[in-house]
């Protein structure tokens, strides 16, 4: 009988942590176990609300040259810019649009075409008066500023957003609700490189 007490006494035990076991053999709980219903609900991906956007791009054949520049487009050139306005609105028409995109291209047709086939010109340069009197309406005046993207930009922002406006005023083929905003414009001067102005 001694000897079995014995043994049992020296018998390790069956359950429960080993005292002098090392730690990097202890059992590591699992980890996705223990996030279950503990880790804080993710924030949703997108807002709450939404908004419903719409872009409308016109291309142009548009020249310039930048006076303050140091390298080479303090010179007369060109590119073929992409221009993309961006329209908002929370809610659908009764046709399910933002605006219709006709809407946008008579809004803006007229004066983004001027820019097409034309020369931007900073009115302090000094062949300013010279470009005038050789290419007449086709040289594209602006005031005391390089005609850069940056501007170009935010000079069709503020034409397309008084634009707006007024189409909101009137009752024609296709109609401009309340509720439609101009977001923001995109002027792409290469396929890799784009200025943009909004409010």
């Amino acid at each position: 009988m001694s000897e079995i007490t014995a043994a049992r006494k020296e018998k390790p035990p069956t359950s429960g942590r080993i005292r002098d076991e090392p730690r990097s053999a202890r059992r590591k709980p699992d980890r996705r176990q223990t996030l279950i219903g503990i880790a804080p609900r993710a924030f949703p991906r997108y807002p709450a609300f939404m908004a419903y956007r719409i872009c409308k791009s016109i291309e142009l054949e548009s020249g310039h040259l930048l006076s303050k520049h140091p390298g080479n487009c303090k010179f007369p050139h060109g590119h073929t810019r992409s221009v993309e306005m961006v329209f908002r609105a929370d809610t659908l028409d009764s046709n399910d649009m933002v605006v219709d995109f006709k809407a946008v291209k008579q809004m803006m047709g007229d004066f983004l075409q001027q820019f097409d086939h034309s020369l931007c010109v900073n009115t302090e340069d000094p062949n300013y008066a010279a470009f005038v009197a050789a290419y007449g309406e086709r040289i594209i005046p602006f005031d005391r500023e390089d005609p850069t993207s940056e501007v170009m930009a935010r000079t069709i922002f503020n034409f397309a957003r008084h634009a707006l406006e007024k189409a909101r005023e009137g009752s024609g083929e296709y109609p401009v609700r309340d509720c439609v905003t101009l977001e923001r414009v995109r002027v792409w001067e290469t396929s890799s490189s784009w200025a943009e102005y909004g409010e």
